[in-house]
Order: structure tokens, then C-alpha cells, then sequence
């Protein structure tokens, strides 16, 4: 019976001995390695992602294996990806981490090998076997230092020529204020991606080509570079192993931006509802990772709200982009008019008075008829349209 007893409580111990021992499950710079379940978190295990912008994205991305987190259950989605991170990813989505891990390392020209981390090396080998890299790139890349942006276009531009993708080559000169930032032998790169809608400009039409990339970003590019590449499903497919020398990518297309009112949102449907200029209604499909932005900053698709104006970057039939800008409509008795810079409107609303800045070239009118501001006089019941919370429509009736 005492030995019973012993033996139960030896057992309960090896039990709480495993449940608090240490889980590590990220190398240096969290590339290699599998997220390990931890008995006792939920099941998204990284710790500083919780309402960021990328947050699905992220979390997506580590559930395949692209990415990793660090020792410490953090992502760090603010810190730049190196070159060496950037081609380990991609080689994790062409589904070739295996060969990767059991890779030999044979690259000869590689100027700058003793900056290329150990745990690197399989992953540049096989992807200079799949020719998403050259000798050329091992001549002038430093592995460890943050990854531009025109140089990833490049490398993205291989790996889906590698999976047998093509692409018209989209006049980015209109829709890229910074088009001659981008070096010239990189532009058909930037043109592809931009087309395939896998990196898109910021808000202010910016492409930003020597930039490098936050972790966070690179969560988003991975996450479309995988909805595209689990749509190539057509037909029976032949890897053709190599050194890529040369792309076509065909005749130039126009990038088409489509804007007007948003009416309805569905990310379970993954449609957008827009009401034109013309006052008809248009439903969109959304790209599986389309791109939000929402008064300049990057955003959700549960944060775009029916009035809204919205600006749709389309790829192909598909909505890749969505600029949002916040509108508001509020009414309340005109309590003050103050003229300044800027010009001001105090409105009372349910017995708070609010103030609002008013825009330079608002429309003002009193009882339909068109007035400037500085006639505004205190009184009456007055509409504002708000515009990012200022008021570009003040319609007053006394």
C-alpha cells in the first residue's frame, strides 16, 4: 500500500516537473525552429501582436511555419528583416524548408559569407538552386543587413517565375510618385509585384524603394504570396531547377482605381460594396490579403464603417487596396462660429457642445442658400459633415 502511495505521488511529481519545464522554440533572429504549443496559452502564443494592424496576417504566417517568433513569445513585428530572414521565408514558402535543412553549402561567390548566419546557409543554397538568387545578388548582398524593398520585389518576381507565373507589366509611373527612386535594372521587379498586388504604395501613393521592411510587412507580402500561390493549382506542375537569367513579363497594363462611397464590408464573403459617383452600387471580390488603410494608417477591414470614402486599387478582378477616409455626419444647434485659422463651428448635441475645425474650402449654406463663412451667424440646427473630423459641409437651417 506504502509503495502504491510512493509511486503515485513520484508520478505526479514527473508530471509537474514536465508542465513547467522550459519551451524554447525560436533560434537567433527567430528564423529556424517550429512555435511549440505551450501547455496553459492560447493558441496564439506570441505576446506583442494582440490588436496590431498585421495581426492576422502574422498569425497566419507562423501557423504555416514562414515565420517564427523569438525565446521570449514575441514577434517584435517593428524590427527590419535582414536579407538572410527574407530568403529563408521565401524558401519556406516554396515548400522547400526540408531540402533547406539538409542543404549543403556550395556557393563559391558569396563576397560576404562570413556575414551569412549558420542556420542560413541550406536556405541560401537552395534558393540559388532555384535561381531566386545569382551570383550576381551573392556578390553584392550582406546577409545580415536589412532586406529594400525593390530588392525583395526581385527575388518575390523569381519565385513566382519559378512556380510558372506570369504577369503584365503595369505602367507604375502614374500610380508611384517615387517610380525614379526605384533603380532601373529593379523597375520591371517593382512593376510585377505591384501588379500581382503583393507590395503596394502607402497613402500617399509612395512606393518607398530603399526601404527595408518591418516583420510585420513581410507577415502581409508572405500571406498574399501564399493565396497565390495556393490558387496555381491549374494543370499538372514541373519544378525546373536553375539559374533564373531573364524574365518577360509582357505588354504594359493599366492599374485601375475605382472610388466612390463605401456601403457594406463582408470579410466572411471577402466582398466590398461601393456606391459610385454616378449613384449606382458595385460589389468587389477582396484579395485574400488586401491591404487597408484608413486616414493614412494602416487598418482593418472592421474598422471601415457605410459612408466612408473609399479609393479600390484593383488587381486584376480582385480588390488589393483599400484607402479609406473617415466620414461623419452630426447635428446639433449652432452654438458658436469662430473665425480664425482654422475657422471653428461649436455645435450642441444632446446638451454637449463639441467644436470642430472647418476646412478652408467647405460648403456653407443657411436654409439652401450658399453663404461664405465669416456671414455664419450663431442660431439655428446645423448639419456637419466631417471629413477626418473636420467639417467640409455645414449646412444650417433657421
Amino acid at each position: 500500500m506504502k509503495l502504491s502511495k510512493r509511486l503515485g505521488q513520484a508520478l505526479c511529481l514527473v508530471l509537474i516537473l514536465s508542465l513547467c519545464s522550459t519551451v524554447v522554440w525560436a533560434a537567433p533572429g527567430g528564423i529556424p525552429g517550429k512555435p511549440a504549443k505551450i501547455p496553459g496559452l492560447a493558441k496564439n502564443v506570441l505576446q506583442d501582436i494582440f490588436g496590431h494592424w498585421a495581426e492576422r496576417e502574422i498569425e497566419e504566417m507562423q501557423s504555416r511555419g514562414l515565420i517564427k517568433g523569438y525565446d521570449d513569445l514575441k514577434f517584435r513585428p517593428s524590427n527590419e528583416v535582414t536579407g538572410q530572414e527574407a530568403i529563408a521565408m521565401l524558401v519556406r514558402a516554396m515548400g522547400l524548408e526540408k531540402e533547406a535543412l539538409t542543404a549543403k553549402f556550395e556557393l563559391k561567390k558569396m563576397k560576404h559569407e562570413k556575414q551569412l548566419a549558420a542556420w542560413a546557409r541550406g536556405y541560401f543554397q537552395v534558393a540559388y538552386q532555384e535561381g531566386i538568387i545569382t551570383d550576381a545578388d551573392l556578390s553584392g548582398m550582406i546577409p545580415n543587413k536589412p532586406v529594400k524593398r525593390a530588392d525583395l520585389a526581385l527575388y518575390l518576381t523569381r519565385v513566382l517565375q519559378s512556380q510558372g507565373f506570369s504577369q503584365a507589366l503595369p505602367d507604375i509611373s502614374g500610380v508611384i510618385e517615387d517610380a525614379g527612386q526605384i533603380p532601373r535594372e529593379l523597375r520591371q521587379f517593382v512593376a510585377a509585384v505591384y501588379g500581382w498586388g503583393l507590395m503596394l504604395g502607402d497613402h500617399q501613393k509612395k512606393w518607398q524603394p530603399n526601404k527595408p521592411l518591418a516583420r510585420a510587412e513581410m507577415a502581409v507580402i508572405l500571406s498574399r504570396l501564399a493565396a497565390l500561390l495556393d490558387g496555381n493549382t491549374g494543370g499538372e506542375q514541373t519544378r525546373i531547377s536553375g539559374v533564373l537569367k531573364e524574365i518577360s513579363l509582357g505588354q504594359s497594363a493599366a492599374i485601375k482605381v475605382v472610388e466612390g462611397s463605401l456601403v457594406s464590408v463582408s470579410s466572411t464573403e471577402a466582398s466590398i460594396t461601393v456606391r459610385l459617383a454616378s449613384g449606382r452600387e458595385r460589389i468587389y471580390a477582396l484579395a485574400a490579403a488586401v491591404e487597408v488603410w484608413l486616414d493614412g494608417a494602416r487598418s482593418r477591414l472592421n474598422a471601415l464603417k457605410p459612408g466612408f470614402e473609399v479609393k479600390l486599387t484593383m488587381s486584376g478582378e480582385q480588390v488589393a487596396k483599400i484607402d479609406a477616409v473617415t466620414i461623419e455626419v452630426v447635428e446639433g444647434s449652432l452654438t458658436a462660429v469662430t473665425i480664425g485659422s482654422p475657422n471653428r463651428v461649436t455645435v450642441t448635441i444632446n446638451q454637449v457642445q463639441h467644436t470642430y475645425p472647418v476646412s478652408a474650402n467647405a460648403l456653407v449654406t443657411v436654409n439652401n442658400s450658399r453663404i461664405r463663412f465669416n456671414q455664419l451667424e450663431p442660431g439655428g440646427t446645423a448639419k456637419l459633415t466631417l471629413r477626418q473630423g473636420e467639417a467640409v459641409n455645414v449646412e444650417v437651417t433657421q
